[in-house]
């Protein structure tokens, strides 16, 4: 069984005509949708919460692997709104970074998981600088340290939503679900089609 992991519903749901969903489970604050051979977690905004909704699901559950996969900003000011990137290390606060194993024949980036939005190209650009991170996430530093304590492989794909500076709210409003619409395709066929078939 493959687990994908999404802090918002809307990021992980164009996936569901995919494959039939026989059961949603409330697991705290996060939401388990089930279906015969995948998992959807929405584990809700930020990584505390990221933390503790994948620490309940694997106290419960042992995937093959985790996917984590959503919208992000772009902390690196080359990147473009709506490219797909294949995560290759996670950093957060001044904590280790985690490296992760990327498909090398796709885009690859680094990625800052942040507590709160970047909404500032202030922030944006002293991020950038600090941590050479080119995109921003809220959840999957966390989801990817509760993996690793239970040994089980995981990796992100990430979609940039917004460009981390003042206009992120609105662009984010305007662009998330066309947005998580093509990246649930990506990762359908990049990802889930040859496991499920």
């Amino acid at each position: 069984m493959i687990t994908i992991i999404s802090a918002l519903k809307s990021e992980i749901s164009p996936l569901f005509h995919k494959v039939q969903i026989a059961e949603k489970i409330k697991l705290g604050s996060a939401s388990l949708y089930l279906s015969e051979k995948i998992h959807f977690l929405r584990t809700g905004i930020g990584p505390e919460k990221a933390k503790q909704s994948t620490e309940a699901y694997l106290n419960q559950f042992k995937p093959v692997k985790i996917l984590n996969t959503g919208l992000a900003g772009k902390l690196n000011p080359d990147f473009q709104i709506g490219s797909i990137y294949h995560v290759t290390k996670i950093f957060f606060k001044d904590m280790k970074p985690i490296s992760l194993n990327a498909d090398q024949n796709s885009r690859t980036a680094s990625l800052l998981t942040v507590e709160k939005p970047v909404t500032d190209l202030f922030l944006r650009n002293k991020l950038y600088k600090k941590y050479k991170a080119e995109l921003a996430d809220m959840e999957a530093y966390a989801a990817a340290s509760a993996a690793a304590s239970k040994g089980i492989p995981f990796s992100s794909i990430k979609i940039i939503s917004d460009n981390a500076d003042n206009n992120t709210s609105l662009t984010f409003l305007k662009n998330y679900k066309k947005l998580a619409g093509i990246l649930a395709e990506y990762i359908w066929n990049k990802e889930l089609k040859s496991y499920l078939f």
